[in-house]
């Protein structure tokens, strides 16, 4: 990856303050020793195609934009029962929630 993307990614550093806190390398570095920290921060910057830590991001990503998905349709469906149900509608509707 070039030096743009890995900035404009924060798989290193995060932009507002430059640090490692909320960048991606900040969250998996559990690494005991200085050498594999480095060692981290080398494959992310620079994972060949084949390697665990490039299967184990794309898999990463997968999941995450898999579980937004999962939430965001039960939650939609969630709503769409509520609309469809006239009586649990009407139950929410005598309830004042706001107090007004």
């Amino acid at each position: 990856m070039d030096s743009e993307t890995v900035k404009h990614l924060e798989i290193i550093a995060n932009k507002r303050t430059g640090g490692k806190d909320h960048s991606l390398f900040g969250e998996l570095d559990f690494t005991k020793t200085k050498l594999g920290s480095r060692m981290l921060k080398s494959n992310l910057v620079q994972p060949s195609s084949g390697s665990k830590i490039c299967l184990f991001l794309k898999s990463l990503l997968n999941s995450m934009f898999l579980l937004d998905i999962a939430a965001l349709e039960e939650r939609l469906n969630a709503v769409e029962d509520l609309i469809k149900n006239d009586r649990i509608g009407l139950e929410c509707s005598e309830v004042n929630i706001f107090g007004f």
